[in-house]
């Protein structure tokens, strides 16, 4: 019933993650815990700009029942029930709320689906593409179709088989040496994070509080990301970006999938039973008719040293078209077409470029015919869910975001009409100059009515650094309150505040917080009894 009740026990060892809306794994305050032999887990410290997360509890053992939820100042508790392994957090500094998981393992007979991410692949590290590692720092990409399809049995027509004689493969043509499509069982568009609506701010005693600035508590609106929300929790599972999942297929009847988001089946849908199914990511085309991603490969590799890890469970096979792998300037460039034993025929390679690759000492696999990975073969076993990933990328690392705030940091507002009503007054209408490492100004934003900015910047292509993550992160000083530079001043700036300075990084895909603080600079009067001051 999604809450615990009297005699249930606590779950040890389980995974709680805390995430941004992008996927990344939130990398300030607590990340990850795991829960105590009673099943208890605490994060002592969630990141709290403000800004809302994603808690997530996920393993391939157990279904969510539902989750009970209380904040600080919430009189009772709430209830959800529901299979998400995902909720929605609105963090805010100084207080806390408790949210409790209900879950049950998989009966016989049963399994939880097929259940995954496409990943934005920054970091390229693996020789192997079907061992890619999703790491923290990696976003989800939402909006692309992902098609779950039944392998066509060895034997069904004359095409060649794999290699343990189960599944028919393509025999020639652009899909040459892919896993036989057979009957499309389901669609998924991968999942674009929703913002949450209804929230109720409440007093400290829980009674509910309407301000100026705070929409009506109802579904119709969405909920403000302010600290006198206080801590918030969603009602209802979250959607995160670039994740997917199957948990039933259309085996009888017809399937209309011209709304992947929302496909129908004339013999309705039926729980997938164990067992192996195709799934497919489709890539879509930019508005120059080019694919907008490219799946990875072992031509890929952007980093060249560090260790190689297998995991002892193995990740689904790629069961995509065969390829030559080629490397320009490693081995032969344009691999002519081959003929396989199977009777599979690759057609001619096509070099990629890649010189620092080369420099690394290129790929072990030059001159071999290997599958992609947009499709993997996947193996949905009894009382169990899987969770199969995708890596996409592009030639041009994707630009970061900056989320942020420029507040005075001596003065609460006393504006109900404000966002930060009640909390350090937000500086309106203030320039930030963004400057990059040689102290070139790259751009100048404003910050709203209530010290709120955010930009798009360049990330970085650089992921072979000697740090932890491997990725050396595109570093801009943003300078709040900027006077401006020759030739580029700025006409709002304020000289009752002082210019502040500090320094952010930006990671490809991902939402980066930012804040500024300066103070007044003149002289200031505070009046008696109050809580803020006036420049004189």
């Amino acid at each position: 019933n999604g809450k615990r009740d009297s005699g249930e026990p606590g779950i040890a060892g389980y995974a709680v993650a805390l995430k941004r809306r992008t996927n990344t794994v939130m990398d300030r305050g607590s990340t990850l815990v795991l829960t105590d032999a009673n099943g208890h887990y605490v994060m002592e410290n969630a990141y709290p700009l403000t800004q809302w997360l994603v808690v997530e509890a996920y393993s391939d053992r157990y279904y969510t029942t539902g989750v009970t939820y209380q904040t600080d100042n919430q009189p009772a508790a709430t209830t959800v029930q529901g299979a998400g392994v995902d909720v929605n957090v609105l963090p805010i500094i100084g207080q806390s709320g408790q949210l409790d998981w209900g879950v049950k393992p998989y009966a016989a007979g049963t399994n939880g689906g097929i259940v995954g991410t496409v990943s934005y692949d920054t970091t390229r590290n693996e020789l192997n593409p079907r061992f890619a590692a999703v790491e923290n720092w990696q976003p989800g990409i939402p909006g692309l179709t992902v098609g779950l399809y039944a392998p066509v049995d060895c034997g069904t027509t004359s095409a060649p088989c794999d290699d343990n004689g189960l599944y028919e493969l393509v025999a020639s043509g652009p899909n040459a040496g892919a896993y036989a499509k057979g009957r499309l069982l389901n669609t998924y568009l991968t999942e674009t994070w929703q913002r949450p609506k209804g929230c109720q701010a409440r007093d400290v005693d829980g009674n509910s509080v309407d301000q100026q600035v705070l929409p009506p508590a109802s579904d119709s609106y969405d909920c403000l990301e302010a600290p006198l929300m206080g801590v918030q929790f969603d009602e209802e599972f979250a959607a995160v970006d670039g994740n997917y999942g199957f948990g039933d297929g259309c085996f009888t009847g017809t399937l209309n999938a011209s709304d992947p988001s929302n496909p129908t089946c004339s013999g309705g849908f039926d729980p997938l039973p164990a067992g192996d199914y195709l799934v497919d990511v489709q890539i879509p085309n930019d508005t120059f008719g080019k694919p907008m991603y490219q799946v990875t490969r072992e031509e890929d590799i952007n980093i060249f040293s560090g260790n190689q890890y297998v995991p002892q469970v193995p990740p689904p096979p790629c069961a995509g078209p065969l390829h030559t792998v080629d490397v320009a300037g490693s081995g032969t460039d344009n691999y002519p077409a081959q003929v396989l034993a199977n009777g599979v025929t690759v057609g001619v390679s096509t070099p990629t470029i890649n010189p620092d690759f080369v420099d690394g000492g290129g790929s072990p696999y030059e001159g071999q015919a290997l599958p992609l990975c947009s499709t993997k073969l996947v193996t949905l076993s009894d009382r169990r869910s899987i969770a199969p990933t995708f890596n996409l990328f592009t030639d041009v690392p994707v630009p970061g975001r900056f989320y942020g705030y420029i507040v005075d940091d001596l003065n609460l507002s006393t504006n109900p009409q404000d966002l930060l009503f009640g909390e350090k007054a937000g500086v309106p209408n203030s320039p930030i100059g963004i400057y990059d490492f040689s102290n070139r100004l790259v751009t100048t934003v404003n910050s709203d009515p209530n010290g709120i900015f955010d930009v798009l910047l360049p990330s970085t292509t650089t992921i072979n650094c000697p740090s932890p993550t491997g990725v050396c992160t595109n570093l801009y000083r943003m300078v709040g309150n900027d006077p401006g530079v020759p030739g580029k001043l700025n006409p709002n700036y304020n000289p009752q505040f002082r210019t502040i300075a500090a320094t952010f990084e930006l990671f490809p895909g991902d939402i980066i917080p930012a804040d500024l603080a300066p103070t007044q600079v003149g002289v200031s009067i505070q009046g008696p009894g109050s809580q803020f001051n006036s420049a004189v």
